[in-house]
């Protein structure tokens, strides 16, 4: 069943920092951390990155090398494979950092992280926009009418959601492929068409903009070109110079196909589905989002949910080199299980989930001993849309440290923990596929969960829930010009 629309829970808080505290969780299943990671932050020269697989005998080059070294931290990989040989690439060189790794002799599906064998395109090219009839200007307004934010927020992916309200689907190629987005002064925009429906006269798309804070802003909607094909990419909107490594709209229907939950950043770690079956779309936050049935959290085995797994997944999805942060939102049904998880990779490497004593919680793996590292808060509400945010740091970078935000507030961090543990990320579940127990499924629906290996801040976490929440004053739409 659909949740009603507009009805969403500020949380003003039980869930502030006051009522926030910490504890050291009793001991949960977190298994041995594996070898030391090899990313590196911002503004640090880590480890070089292993080096890209073999060419293949058809004269193409190798992979990428890992998303790891290079200078201040930037994602370099190794370079192509010699095509004639099949050897391996040279691994990327760091910085400042430890040493350089050595060249890779995995297969390319086992390598690690790294630029994908096609760079994705960049923002559309050069649009003449005067070939498209209509127009509408949108106002972005971080002003405290609107989202209420200081600072400015580079490569801001924005959610645009189109109705018979505000967008006339009629004037419009069917697929929508005669859309673009421009700045205020005339510069193609990078967009995404995440759902696109004119019988039912909705769609939503997301577009990136560099947001100024404490501003109103404006960009412009171009439509009604029968000549025009899509030029929508959202590889360019959730790039990795924009900080994504895995963003889940979740927009399937449920399935079990290996890789049938799509990654739509650059990077392609895409998701599989555990004991989900068609019929599992609903209307969610934006778009569609996917319901996970699991009455009092499920039992062990069958449990619904979606694991992100592989080589992309295991290490920076969660690095003692770079911090690591990850939002969704929530719809939830019921909680009425032992150990709820909205998301979490191995229950160590950090987890968002309900305990059993019907709190909100973040944990991560201890520095020493079993017990786990917990920032608790009060209890999640049901029947209501939830955005949550946690980030993570480590050492060595950075102390230790897991703050969680809800509906763009701070509520609760805990300031100690210890290693990532290697693992997969999951989705509404602990990601321990095989040892599940019973009562950890999520019950209810999630929408737009985004993995970003940088260090968001409240301004951010404010602004993906202002900007994106029922009734967000964020985005504004003008009349519509139609071209002489």
């Amino acid at each position: 069943m659909s949740p009603p629309s507009g009805r969403i829970l500020h949380f003003s808080l039980l869930v502030v920092a006051a009522f926030g505290f910490t504890i050291a969780c009793a001991a949960k299943e977190a298994p041995s951390p594996g070898a030391a990671p090899t990313n590196a932050p911002s503004g640090l020269g880590g480890r070089g990155g292993s080096g890209g697989s073999g060419g293949r005998p058809d004269g193409a080059g190798g992979s990428g090398g890992s998303y790891t070294g290079g200078a201040a931290g930037v994602a370099t990989g190794g370079s192509g494979g010699t095509p004639s040989t099949g050897s391996g690439g040279t691994a990327g060189s760091p910085s400042t950092g430890v040493d350089a790794a050595t060249p890779s002799d995995v297969a390319a599906s086992d390598a690690p992280i790294g630029p994908p064998a096609t760079p994705p395109a960049g923002p559309p090219g050069s649009v003449d926009v005067s070939k498209h009839r209509f127009s509408k200007p949108l106002k972005l307004d971080t002003t405290a009418a609107g989202a209420g934010i200081a600072t400015d927020v580079a490569a801001y992916p924005v959610a645009v959601k189109l109705s018979a309200a505000n967008f006339d689907f009629t004037q419009a190629k069917q697929a929508g492929d005669d859309v673009r987005f421009t700045s205020a002064d005339g510069k193609p925009l990078p967009y995404a068409i995440e759902q696109w429906d004119a019988a039912k006269k909705e769609a939503a798309l997301w577009v990136s903009v560099d947001i100024k804070g404490n501003a109103s802003q404006t960009i412009n909607l171009h439509w009604g070109n029968a000549d025009a094909t899509s030029a929508a990419d959202s590889k360019a909107v959730f790039s990795k110079t924009a900080g994504f490594i895995g963003v889940y709209h979740l927009n399937e229907d449920g399935n079990t196909g290996e890789g049938g939950y799509k990654d739509a950043s650059w990077n392609e770690a895409h998701g599989t589905g555990i004991k989900l079956a068609p019929g599992s779309l609903e209307t969610a936050r934006i778009g569609v989002g996917t319901r996970f049935d699991n009455p009092k959290g499920g039992a062990a085995g069958e449990i619904r949910w979606v694991e992100v797994a592989g080589p992309k997944v295991i290490k920076d999805f969660g690095s003692e080199m770079h911090p690591i942060s990850v939002s969704a939102w929530a719809y939830a049904n019921n909680w009425d299980g032992y150990y709820q998880t909205i998301f979490s990779k191995g229950d160590g490497s950090y987890s968002l989930q309900k305990d059993y004593m019907g709190r909100t919680e973040v944990c991560m793996s201890p520095l020493t001993g079993t017990n786990h590292m917990c920032a608790i808060t009060g209890p999640p509400p049901t029947k209501v849309w939830m955005h949550y945010l946690i980030m993570r740091k480590n050492a060595p970078y950075s102390s230790n440290s897991l703050a969680l935000y809800i509906n763009g507030k701070r509520a609760t961090a805990i300031t100690s923990g210890g290693k990532h543990i290697d693992l997969p990320f999951g989705i509404a579940n602990q990601s321990l596929r095989g040892r599940e127990r019973n009562q950890k499924g999520f019950d209810g629906i999630i929408d737009e969960v985004r993995v970003m290996p940088v260090e968001r801040n409240e301004d951010w976490a404010k602004l993906e829930y202002e900007s994106q929440k029922e009734g967000s004053t964020f985005v504004t739409f003008g009349a519509t010009k139609t071209a002489n």
